[in-house]
């Protein structure tokens, strides 16, 4: 019985520590195919109203697409026709809401083409200003052009890209929205409809090298940037660019204390983005381990000895 005893602790002790090695073992880099945005980037869209940029007066080209509509905290007011648009002479200008998708957004589109000038739009407990602008504007057949900013620092928490949007594209900016593919990844949303931050028709894009469970791998990447424009088939070419992650293997970063993982996520990484198991036992712990394991083996053979006198 104590043989078995003693057998039953060491295999123990083995395959306890064993997991340390394995886990070492399976801490890999982790490509764009596991890379995906805890969300949306740039401005924040609003619960309750209309999207940054045409929140704050940029204007949209004369037509009949005014400006995205988020409202996912107040659905009561599109379901009950309690939005309203006035003109510059104040009648009440007809409208329909045009669901955007499943995120609670919607197109403001006049029942109408309305002419330059400032339309008022009237949620419950709330009125924001619409500019409509003097001309009209084809839409887009390009987006812009795309450039890598350089990094003040090796590894950065997040790559700078800057977008110099072309005039036709700048026009419809209010109405935007930016769709990012990472290498072979998926696409996924990148900026909202409205929610880019412009400067001078220049915006400095963002992308999280670590995204909400895996980091972006040391080397070359491409990325791709497409746009859509509410309520409209825009068909432009998307915006190519290749970049390259730099993270030095000196570089460890631990996710968990960015707050990037959740903690049922892998954190330590080899390069700056890789994923190993926080929940292995360490070499201390299996040395101390092993340490009371031949203790208890010791005494054992000392009961077994003074047993046989």
């Amino acid at each position: 019985m104590a043989r078995v005893a003693s057998a039953l602790l060491v295999a123990s002790a083995l395959s306890a520590c064993g997991m340390q090695s394995d886990a070492d073992s399976a801490a890999v880099s982790v490509g764009p195919d596991g890379y995906r945005l805890g969300g949306q980037t740039g401005s924040l869209v609003p619960r309750c109203g209309l999207a940054p940029l045409s929140a704050s007066g940029q204007a949209v080209p004369v037509g009949d697409a005014l400006a995205v509509l988020y409202a996912s905290d107040c659905p009561e007011a599109v379901t009950d026709g309690r939005v309203v648009l006035t003109g510059p002479d104040d009648r009440v200008v007809g409208l329909s809401l045009e669901r955007l998708g499943d995120s609670g957004a919607y197109l403001v589109r006049a029942d109408q083409s309305l002419k330059a000038g400032a339309y008022e739009l009237m949620l419950p407990g709330a009125t924001s200003t619409l500019a409509v602008g003097a001309e009209a504007s084809p839409l887009p057949g390009l987006l812009g052009a795309l450039r890598a900013l350089p990094e003040a620092e090796d590894c950065p928490e997040d790559l700078r890209f800057e977008l110099t949007l072309d005039s036709g594209a700048l026009a419809y900016a209010p109405l935007l929205r930016l769709m990012l593919r990472i290498d072979a990844g998926e696409e996924q949303l990148f900026i909202d409809f409205g929610a880019l931050e412009l400067d001078a028709g220049r915006s400095v894009l963002e992308l999280p090298r670590c995204g909400a469970s895996s980091c972006l791998a040391s080397g070359p990447h491409a990325l791709r940037l497409r746009a859509d424009i509410a309520g409209e088939a825009f068909g432009s070419e998307p915006l190519a660019l290749n970049f390259d992650v730099s993270c030095a293997d000196s570089a460890l970063t631990t996710a968990a204390s960015r707050g990037s993982f959740d903690d049922a996520s892998a954190s330590t990484s080899e390069a700056g983005c890789a994923l190993a198991s926080r929940s292995q036992p360490s070499s201390g712990f299996c040395a101390a381990l092993f340490v009371s394991v031949g203790l208890v083996l010791s005494a054992l053979r000392r009961r077994r000895f003074r047993a046989r006198l």
